[in-house]
C-alpha cells in the first residue's frame, strides 16, 4: 500500500502549525482527554479512517483507556462503559460528522443532550475537536494515507523512554488529531533505556516532520531529563532505527 501524496497539511505552508495551534486549544477546553479521545475515534470510524483511527487507540491506551470501551465504541449505546457526559459528546460527534444532507442534521436534542454536561467554554472545545478530526480523516482519506504498524522491536518499548517520546510527540503535535507519527516514533525505539537521547529527537522531527520548535523541544527534554545519557550504537533492528523508517 502507498499514500497518493504527501499530507497536505505537510505540504502547504504554515497548514501544519495552524493545526497543531488549533490542538492545542483543543487540549486546554477543559474537556477530560479520554473523552476527546473517544469523539476522535468515533467520527474516524464513521469516515473511514484508519490512520487516525491506529494513532488514537495507541494515544487512548496512553491514558489508561480500557480495550472494553475502544472495542465496543462503535455501539456505545449499547454498552455499559461510558459516562453519560461521555455519551452526550459521542452524540454529538455523530451528528456533527454527518451532517449531508440532512434538513437538521444537529437537533436540538442532540445539542441540549451536550450542553446538560458541558459548560460553554468545553461544548464549544467539543465542537472544535470535532471539527478538527473531520479535517484530518478527510486528509487522510482523500490522500490514502497509510495506518502505522505496530512497534517491532525486540519485547517492545521501554516504558520510561515512551513516555519521553509521547510527551515530545503530543507537545509538538497539539494532540491535534494526528497522532500518526507515534507509530512511526515507536518503531525508531528499543527496550534497552538507554537508547533514550538517541530515539527521542527522531521521533520528535517525525511528529513535527518539518518544526524546528520540536527539535528544540526534544533537545530540552532530552537535556533536562537524560543529561546522563550515554551514545549507543545502532540497535540489531535496523528496520526500526533506521532514519527511514
Amino acid at each position: 500500500m502507498q499514500a497518493r501524496m504527501t499530507n497536505p497539511a505537510m505540504l502547504v505552508p504554515d497548514a501544519m502549525e495552524a493545526l497543531q495551534a488549533l490542538g492545542a486549544a483543543i487540549g486546554k477546553g477543559g474537556v477530560p482527554s479520554r473523552t476527546i479521545n473517544l469523539v476522535l475515534m468515533r467520527a474516524s470510524q464513521i469516515n473511514g479512517c484508519s490512520t487516525c483511527l491506529v494513532g488514537h487507540a495507541r494515544s487512548a491506551r496512553n491514558d489508561d483507556e480500557t480495550d472494553d470501551r475502544l472495542v465496543a465504541l462503535e455501539g456505545w449505546r449499547d454498552a455499559p462503559f461510558y459516562t453519560d457526559a461521555e455519551r452526550a459528546a459521542l452524540a454529538l460527534t455523530e451528528s456533527v460528522t454527518r451532517l449531508s444532507d440532512r434538513s437538521d442534521p444537529v437537533p436540538d436534542a442532540i445539542w441540549d443532550g451536550a450542553a446538560n454536561h458541558y459548560d460553554e467554554l468545553a461544548l464549544g472545545t467539543l465542537v472544535l475537536a470535532i471539527a478538527n478530526i473531520n479535517v484530518w480523516n478527510r486528509l487522510n482519506v482523500a490522500t490514502r494515507q497509510i495506518a502505522d504498524p505496530p512497534p517491532t522491536c525486540g519485547q517492545g518499548v521501554d516504558p520510561y523512554e515512551q513516555t519521553l517520546a509521547l510527551r515530545v510527540v503530543g507537545a509538538g503535535l497539539g494532540r491535534t488529531g494526528s497522532y500518526s507519527g507515534v507509530g512511526r516514533a515507536r518503531r525508531r525505539s528499543c527496550t534497552d533505556a538507554s537508547a533514550t537521547t538517541r530515539s527521542v529527537r527522531p521521533m520528535a522531527m517525525v511528529a513535527g516532520r518539518h518544526g524546528e520548535m520540536v527539535e528544540q523541544l526534544a533537545d530540552r527534554i532530552v537535556g533536562e531529563l537524560v543529561p546522563d545519557d550515554p551514545p549507543v550504537a545502532p540497535c540489531a533492528h535496523r528496520a526500526c532505527c533506521s532514519e527511514e523508517a
